[in-house]
């Protein structure tokens, strides 16, 4: 009976030259398209999952976090096998770590960089002119948003 890790390749038994180093981005091509098929198909079920009104509140609820963790259990799992679980399993748990960060991270300082606007003289946005951003466009000391009342 194969085991699992027979069904993937070391890249360690790829030659050290620019043919090994193409090899291993089509390797990476390869799993990266597999994982976005797989993303995609768990996401367009969970769609369908929505439109049986009858399913609608478990399916919300409980179904879709579930299909959404799918992946990152993957990754951890399959980072575990091998002889030495304890270490790749630390790896696999920091790239899910880092991941979540990473999502958590990049919408904020692109919705940021997005939505600043000029400072005045006394350093409060200008909301109500315009242009609202003005030269030089990508300076941290001129340019930058004000948070609502309510944060």
């Amino acid at each position: 009976m194969a085991q699992i890790s027979d069904f993937f390749v070391d890249p360690a038994s790829l030659p050290d030259t620019f043919a090994g180093f193409c090899q291993l981005l089509t390797l990476l091509f390869a799993y990266a398209y597999v994982l976005f098929v797989g993303s995609n198909y768990i996401s367009d079920g969970s769609e369908l999952l929505l439109l049986v009104p009858s399913l609608a509140g478990i399916v919300g609820s409980v179904v879709l976090p579930v299909l959404g963790a799918v992946p990152d259990a993957a990754i951890v799992l399959f980072s575990g096998l091998g002889p030495d679980a304890q270490e790749q399993l630390s790896v696999g748990v920091g790239a899910l770590a880092g991941s979540t960060i990473m999502l958590l991270t990049m919408p904020w300082v692109l919705s940021v960089f997005a939505g600043r606007v000029s400072l005045d003289d006394k350093g409060a946005c200008r909301y109500k002119k315009s242009p609202k951003l003005i030269p030089p466009m990508l300076s941290l000391t001129k340019t930058g948003v004000e948070v609502a009342d309510s944060v």
